[in-house]
């Protein structure tokens, strides 16, 4: 393709359906924060790589120390390949730069992403970034199913956009709005590297959509949705209204890094509304095989700071593909 350079490198790809289970002790109760809460996110990106179950870590650190140099000397947009598709990375890109050096990057929650998601079935994919998660969960639904994808980042909604019409997944859907509570305009950042963007500071200006409006306009009914919105996860949960239903939703991936805690609503309170509409929290295991334990403390001890609501069909789905879920 003009304009692109090619990247050789190829990370891992799912090729069965059917996650194989292990007996494994169960986790502590008790677990101490990670000293990972308060590092940069290069810093968070290397340990990432170094607990990767399925790179060598002196290999990843290698590529991730080429892009930089890469970041320096030019040669961008270049393309990379991810999972059965490809991503057009751009200078500065976080997620592309993880990418390049791990393949799938949030390797437990991608894989159980792609275990779970058949032909036919609907994704909602909210705070998309570039469009990793759309890309995977596309493959997964085929030509029949749907991927709505929400970014109200203007350069992460351009980013993909590009991904989507790179890859010609005509199943993926974007709409480049904030997932709020309250419909109307709002102020977010608009980080070039993709660290993850903000609502509620910053100086860009940008459509809040409630989703079970969108939902509903659209005749869309998800099985699973994905929530990274830097610590909104209420605001979001709040207006997906009735559409918030146990019975319709398999799980719900959201991230809990903290960030809610610097706003008005704590984590606390997403999940309290989460389990009064029949959801139960868990937290998934960063190795393979995927395991999930109960979630009762203040932030996840993942990384990615990565929390799941299931639903009863999605704990009966998720053990039918040989998950461990441990606790009920």
């Amino acid at each position: 393709m003009t304009g692109f350079s090619v990247d050789p490198h190829e990370g891992p790809m799912i090729t069965n359906r059917r996650l194989e289970a292990t007996t494994m002790p169960e986790p502590e109760r008790t677990r101490p924060r990670r000293p990972h809460d308060h590092l940069p996110q290069f810093a968070k990106s290397l340990l990432m790589i170094y607990h990767h179950p399925e790179v060598m870590t002196l290999g990843g650190w290698s590529r991730w120390a080429y892009w930089k140099l890469l970041e320096r000397t030019g040669g961008f947009p270049r393309l990379i390949p991810f999972s059965k598709s490809m991503i057009a990375a751009e200078r500065g890109c976080n997620v592309s730069k993880l990418i390049h050096s791990c393949g799938l990057y949030d390797l437990a929650p991608m894989r159980l992403l792609q275990s779970v998601l058949k032909p036919g079935d609907h994704m909602l994919d909210i705070g998309a970034n570039i469009g990793s998660y759309s890309i995977l969960a596309a493959e997964c639904v085929g030509a029949e199913g749907r991927v709505l994808a929400m970014e109200p980042g203007p350069t992460a909604a351009a980013r993909w956009r590009r991904n989507q019409q790179l890859n010609n997944l005509e199943m993926m859907s974007l709409v480049q709005a904030a997932a709020v509570a309250e419909p109307g305009m709002v102020c977010m950042t608009d980080d070039d590297g993709n660290a993850g963007n903000r609502i509620g500071v910053g100086s860009v200006e940008v459509e809040g959509r409630r989703v079970d409006r969108l939902l509903d306009s659209l005749k869309l009914t998800p099985r699973i949705i994905k929530i990274d919105v830097e610590g909104y996860e209420f605001g979001v949960l709040e207006g997906c209204g009735e559409r918030l239903d146990a019975d319709h939703i398999s799980y719900i991936q959201f991230e809990a890094n903290g960030l809610s805690e610097t706003t008005a609503t704590p984590l606390s309170d997403s999940l309290d509304l989460l389990k009064s509409r029949g959801f139960a929290i868990y937290e998934l295991s960063e190795q393979l095989p995927l395991v999930m334990s109960p979630f009762h403390g203040k932030q996840p001890f993942s990384l990615t700071g990565n929390l799941f609501a299931l639903s009863p069909r999605g704990v009966a789905e998720l053990r039918e593909l040989g998950v461990m879920i441990l606790g009920n």
